[in-house]
């Protein structure tokens, strides 16, 4: 999408949030704030894209706050899935494109470590819940408490967690965001895992079998939506 019609959707976004908010009473405007939210969500997200506080690492995986100590990731928001996804696509398939568009944005980021884009001495951070915590150990992560501001961040965003968490898994599905734990690698430690990053996607790139299934990163939930942590995939769990 262009900038000039990105820009004119977060405005009939951000109007039409504003609009659902101030049609109720104000008792009634609280339960209708977190669906105000989604609709602002998905409608900034492309001109947020465009004009760069938004920078992806994959289809799935973007980055929001990047500064000389830290790196902050995020998995897509809705804008995202219904641009990638079929309806039909709901559990086991888009589990595995979930998982393989994570580890293509954490191998990206290794590739921009070892070129010299991304110091080697930024830490990488998410929120992780979306791949287990053992499988994001596996791939050199620290598992920590959430801060305040993640979880805070995570239940104002928690209908479309829940939505996209429920997709993934392919049934009604609620995330325990209370739960969440802040996943972290040094930059330079991820670039170390590079191979098994890469081994980890050549297996997801392959078709599909029920027996190999087994050998698939456990989910655990998607990641969480911008200017939270989502992501998330940091470790990914990825996301939001």
């Amino acid at each position: 999408m262009t900038l000039p019609r990105s820009a004119a959707l977060a405005c009939a976004g951000t109007a039409g949030a504003l609009a659902l908010l101030f049609a109720f009473p104000i008792p009634i405007s609280f339960l209708v704030f977190p669906v105000a939210l989604s609709v602002f969500q998905f409608c900034v997200t492309p001109f947020l894209t465009n004009t760069g506080l938004y920078r992806h690492h994959s289809e799935m995986l973007k980055a929001t706050v990047r500064t000389a100590h830290t790196w902050e990731i995020h998995g897509g928001t809705s804008w995202d899935y219904i641009r990638l996804f079929r309806l039909s696509e709901n559990g086991t398939v888009a589990t595995r494109r979930l998982l393989r568009f994570y580890l293509e944005g954490l191998l990206d980021i290794a590739r921009l470590v070892d070129s010299g884009a991304i110091p080697p001495e930024v830490t990488v951070t998410g929120t992780s819940y979306f791949f287990s915590e053992k499988s994001a150990r596996r791939l050199g992560f620290r598992i920590e408490p959430a801060g305040p501001r993640l979880r805070a961040v995570l239940v104002l965003y928690y209908l479309d967690l829940v939505l996209l968490y429920s997709f993934a898994r392919g049934w009604i599905a609620f995330p325990n965001v209370l739960k969440a734990r802040r996943a972290a690698i040094r930059a330079a430690d991820l670039v170390a895992r590079r191979r098994d990053i890469e081994a980890l996607i050549a297996r997801l790139s392959r078709p599909p079998a029920s027996r190999r299934a087994a050998a698939t990163p456990r989910v655990s939930g998607p990641s969480y939506p911008p200017g939270s942590a989502e992501c998330t995939a940091s470790g990914a769990r990825p996301a939001a």
